[in-house]
């Protein structure tokens, strides 16, 4: 393997006779893929029984941020009843139609304004 290329490698097992590499940038990956077939050979000189190599880049640092904005709840309105009960009755009779049914006599209920 090329040296510089070790530098590079986050991560690398063989698992059911796979190498799995994590490298820390896409341009590293790529260069170090024209070199899988030798790599792979030299390994299997070395006793060590491997068929193909996979490649992964790491991802970036991810800076867990709390949310700026609380999610509001949606308001029911009127509209969405009569849209869901025309839905509805367009349907012919069967279970589905009787949930939708259902679903716009809760909407009509329920409506906020």
């Amino acid at each position: 393997m090329p040296p510089q290329s070790m530098e590079r490698i986050q991560f690398c097992r063989i698992e059911n006779r796979i190498l799995k590499l994590t490298l820390d940038n896409s341009s590293a990956l790529a260069r170090l893929r024209f070199s899988a077939r030798q790599i792979i050979d030299e390994l299997n000189r070395d006793g060590i029984t491997v068929s193909s190599a996979t490649w992964h880049v790491a991802p970036g640092q991810v800076r867990a941020e709390p949310r700026t904005q609380t999610l509001r709840k949606r308001s029911r309105s009127q509209l969405s009843a009569s849209i869901v009960q025309a839905t509805a009755n367009s349907m012919d009779a069967d279970e589905l139609q009787r949930a939708l049914l259902k679903v716009a006599d809760q909407l009509a209920d329920r409506c906020d304004d």
